[in-house]
């Protein structure tokens, strides 16, 4: 390999890690949905068990429900980027 192929190689690399350095930086700066906290999950679980019927057992049901509803809620109210 000659030297200036050498040099000119190195430039490409820099250059791309450069360039992938910058896409995490943006990646990073963009604003990711709250996770729900356990109060409110809490309270859509008993919501959704009262809706039940307060059926015995399984309130793992109604916690797993209301946790991945309220993620979704969070994720669709993040602002959408272009």
């Amino acid at each position: 390999m000659t030297k200036q192929h050498h040099s000119t190689k190195s430039a490409g690399i820099a250059a791309g890690a450069a360039a992938a350095r910058a896409a995490i930086a943006v990646a990073e700066s963009i604003p990711q949905p709250s996770a729900p906290d356990r109060e409110q999950i809490a309270l859509l679980a008993f919501r959704y068990w009262q809706e039940r019927g307060c059926p015995e057992g399984s309130p793992g049901e109604d916690w797993l429900r209301a946790e991945t509803d309220l993620q979704t809620q969070a994720g669709k109210a993040a602002p959408e980027s272009d």
